[in-house]
């Protein structure tokens, strides 16, 4: 499947099986990290920065992002203000370059479900602006 196909397809899910998508990439993403020899704080870490790469891709953090990640992890007392101030700062290039080098350097099953989760994070508006098209596809390749 194809960067295209695969964000028709995310896009088609509904708000639950995005959750729950979103839910089972953060487990592989952790196993894998596990895998590699992260502690938990270590992949929690790396799980935060994933997050604030995706949803700063356009420059927005949404509302719909917003309640997505609160119900992957089942958050009740996060507010959409602390959630901006936690996700706030994934744009800037150092960072993405960071980021980017990091991901490259995993196996492809663990550069898979980051993407998918980023994309989990992109779709959760139920659209892919043209920023996150391409930072999706930087990441992905």
């Amino acid at each position: 499947m194809n960067l295209d196909e695969m964000i028709l397809t995310t896009i088609d899910l509904n708000y639950d099986q995005k959750v729950t998508l979103g839910k089972k990439c953060v487990e592989e993403i952790c196993n894998g990290l596990f895998a590699i020899g992260f502690s938990e704080e270590m992949a929690s870490g790396k799980i935060c920065d994933c997050i604030r790469l995706f949803v700063s891709a356009d420059r927005k953090c949404s509302q719909e992002e917003y309640c997505l990640i609160n119900d992957i992890y089942e958050f009740t007392d996060m507010s959409y203000d602390e959630f901006f101030d936690f996700s706030n700062g994934g744009a800037d290039p150092r960072f993405v370059a960071a980021m980017d080098a990091f991901i490259d350097a995993l196996d492809a099953e663990l550069k898979y479900y980051i993407c998918l989760f980023g994309l989990c994070l992109l779709v959760s508006d139920d659209k892919v602006t043209r920023e996150e098209y391409a930072l999706l596809k930087h990441i992905c390749e």
